[in-house]
């Protein structure tokens, strides 16, 4: 398959690009201009910002998925009440730039990362854990993470939100399951995120349960 990753960079994203190279796809890897991200070899790397104008209507003719691993970035990693680098609205702007252009360039399949706690599996996450998210910035990726899957929702897209539990370091474990709550422990590698992603863009079948919450 010809895959397109946005986010390549990322703590998800990497593995992705590895992951889908390994298994013999033609992979382009997207990441922000000025990253140091160095791609494997036979992927090709684009430098570029998904929301400027005309980006997407020339990298994706061709391709046959996408997988955004796009993601809030904070001032400082692992402090939540922390100013945010990334702009609020970061995933739901790209989606709604894909959702226009994907269409047009013959493109159907979409995985995007969400989150745990995200939309109705807020009600399925430990009270402590949605505490945190709720008081710290975590509320505003939240809410745009929210925006996005509507907007997926609404495109007449093959579209799938994959809302993992807490992430951790770690490569592909092959022990990801459909979970119906988040828990203080519930945890899942970045790289069996990515595993998730890339076995869903291989899947013959159209998406039928779009917002899986998965623990590994």
């Amino acid at each position: 398959m010809k895959i397109l990753v946005f986010g390549a960079s990322g703590g998800c994203g990497h593995w992705v690009v590895k992951l889908a190279q390994q298994r013999g796809h033609d992979v382009t890897a997207l990441a922000r201009p000025g990253s140091s991200y160095v791609a494997p070899k036979g992927v090709l790397l684009l430098n570029e910002e998904i929301l400027n104008d005309g980006v997407l209507e020339r990298i994706l003719p061709g391709q046959q998925a996408v997988i955004s691993c796009l993601g809030m970035s904070l001032s400082k990693s692992g402090n939540p009440f922390l100013p945010l680098r990334s702009p609020p609205d970061l995933m739901s702007s790209a989606a709604r730039r894909l959702c226009s252009a994907m269409p047009v360039c013959n493109v159907n399949r979409v995985i995007s990362i969400s989150s745990g706690g995200v939309g109705d599996s807020a009600a399925n996450t430990n009270w402590l854990i949605r505490f945190l998210f709720n008081r710290s910035n975590i509320s505003i990726s939240h809410r745009d993470l929210a925006t996005m899957e509507q907007l997926y929702a609404k495109s007449g897209l093959d579209w799938l939100a994959i809302r993992p539990v807490t992430l951790k370091e770690g490569g592909p474990t092959n022990t990801a399951k459909t979970v119906s709550f988040y828990g203080l422990r519930s945890k899942i590698t970045k790289g069996e995120v990515a595993r998730l992603m890339v076995d869903a863009a291989e899947q013959a079948k159209p998406f039928s349960n779009h917002t899986p919450l998965f623990a590994g």
